[in-house]
């Protein structure tokens, strides 16, 4: 089991966490690790394809492309194995339907990934989702005491269309908004901005919604929040590495993060 405190496991995922520069910013990037420890391998069906599955879920290269000089919480293992994006209660989560809980039991295209005994999964919460939303919780207090608010910045990639996917053409750029957490004029200041690089953009399509840590969710406006979600062929080739229009990208994105963060 992984031993760690919250404050411990903010400091390890965010090393400009406790930086003297005031700024309301967070970024959460949760799902760019491939890291599955080996004491869970046995769990999977075929490990010998466990590092390409674990690749294919990957929002790859996320951790350098939303790269920014503020509060960063970089979940450190795959989330095949604990998708921290996930409710805790299964029941609770639409994709437990799908076998893609916090525990990952089928791959995104459907197939049998592993089987996850009740000891497993108490094992992987305590040691992984608690300690990271712990971690995120304390980050969210610490920003509204020095700010007086929040604003968490939620970085993803996604694939080519996946079979649960709504229909309609997905746009270069999904921008995740929540009700209560994500002011219309945010979505506005980033619609305008990407598109002003040239990238088409859409609002909740093919994601909605953004994270906000349960103690605060519909809770406190002060927490704001707000999804961004690139299609991975603008900026990864087929070989699973960066291609040409990742510097293109990460540009956009690094004068995006610049500007709300003198919002």
């Amino acid at each position: 089991m992984v031993k760690l405190t919250p404050a411990a496991n903010l400091r390890e995922l965010s090393p400009d966490f406790a930086a003297p520069r005031i700024s309301p910013l967070i970024l959460h990037l949760p799902h760019s690790s491939t890291l599955i420890p080996a004491r869970y391998r046995h769990i999977y069906l075929q490990p010998e394809q466990l590092p390409a599955s674990a690749l294919a879920a990957a929002d790859l290269f996320t951790d350098q492309l939303y790269r920014y000089p503020a509060a960063t919480l970089r979940f450190p293992v795959s989330r095949l194995l604990c998708d921290v994006e996930r409710f805790r209660d299964p029941a609770a989560e639409t994709m437990t339907k799908l076998g893609m809980w916090i525990c990952y039991t089928h791959t995104l295209d459907g197939s049998e990934l592993a089987r996850f005994d009740d000891a497993h999964v108490r094992d992987i919460l305590r040691s992984y989702y608690d300690v990271h939303h712990a971690a995120f919780t304390a980050a969210v207090a610490a920003k509204l005491k020095t700010c007086g608010r929040a604003l968490i910045v939620d970085g993803h990639s996604f694939p080519a269309r996946l079979p649960y996917y709504p229909p309609g053409d997905c746009p270069d750029i999904c921008l995740g908004q929540d009700a209560f957490h994500t002011p219309p004029a945010l979505v506005r200041t980033c619609c305008r901005y990407l598109e002003a690089w040239g990238y088409t953009v859409a609002v909740n399509f093919p994601f909605s919604g953004s994270i906000v840590p349960l103690a605060y969710y519909r809770q406190d406006q002060r927490v704001q929040s707000i999804m961004l979600e690139a299609a991975r062929d603008l900026y990864v080739d087929q070989r699973q590495q960066k291609s040409p229009g990742y510097a293109k990208l990460h540009a956009a994105f690094r004068g995006l993060l610049q500007l709300l963060d003198q919002l």
